[in-house]
């Protein structure tokens, strides 16, 4: 549960809100990383919560932390495959975008990563072989 009753901050009269986290198996986090982007998307979820936002009339998921919280897989990282070449730094969605280009055996694959040097998971794109490890370039992207 995102705020369960008597927690600190929230009343124990209050309705606890149901977390997608909670409910979802795949995302169930077996790492300190892992458990800081569950704690990242339980934050976001609650926001939206608290502040009455319920999406786009119409969308089946209320924000991105919703769809990842509800669809989201754990990526175990790799280095990049021998036949993929390095792409500039800085620029993961264009990167991953041009390697599924030229390599169709990946597929583009959008989500949240954590930061060695960073305790804030940030938006990232990366491609994914068959077998589900996360190709990934050394280094910041």
């Amino acid at each position: 549960m995102l705020n369960p009753a008597g927690a600190e901050g929230v009343p124990t009269d209050a309705i606890p809100v149901p977390g997608p986290v909670d409910d979802v198996a795949a995302i169930r986090p077996t790492s300190p990383a892992e458990q800081v982007l569950v704690d990242f998307l339980e934050a976001h979820l609650a926001l939206q919560h608290h502040l009455g936002f319920d999406g786009t009339a119409g969308w089946k998921h209320s924000s991105v932390y919703d769809l990842v919280a509800m669809h989201g897989r754990w990526s175990t990282p790799a280095p990049l495959p021998a036949e993929v070449r390095p792409r500039p730094a800085r620029h993961c969605f264009a990167n991953a975008a041009a390697t599924e280009r030229e390599h169709p055996r990946l597929t583009y694959t959008e989500g949240f990563a954590v930061p060695t040097d960073s305790p804030v998971p940030t938006a990232h794109a990366w491609c994914t072989d068959p077998d589900g490890r996360s190709s990934i370039r050394p280094g910041p992207s």
